[in-house]
């Protein structure tokens, strides 16, 4: 199960909420609901970080991910 949403349903009805809000459609597979909660889970960790070569602001997808694409490209 996903850390940030949570699947909610039985039989052939799922859907992800986050705290009490659904955030997804109803889905008829556990599985469909897993990914899509795991999707959300991806999106929701992209943050505005400083590049550690160049300074400036992009959109990084976790702590390990600390250097801007042009940055990257040229190392």
């Amino acid at each position: 199960m996903s850390a940030r949403h949570q699947i909610i349903g039985s039989g052939r009805s799922f859907a992800v909420y986050r705290g009490r809000l659904r955030v997804s459609p109803f889905l008829t597979h556990y599985d469909s609901a897993a990914a899509k909660a795991n999707r959300l889970d991806k999106i929701s960790l992209v943050t505005l970080r400083s590049c550690m070569s160049c300074k400036t602001n992009f959109k990084s997808t976790g702590h390990h991910h600390r250097l801007c694409d042009t940055c990257r490209q040229a190392a």
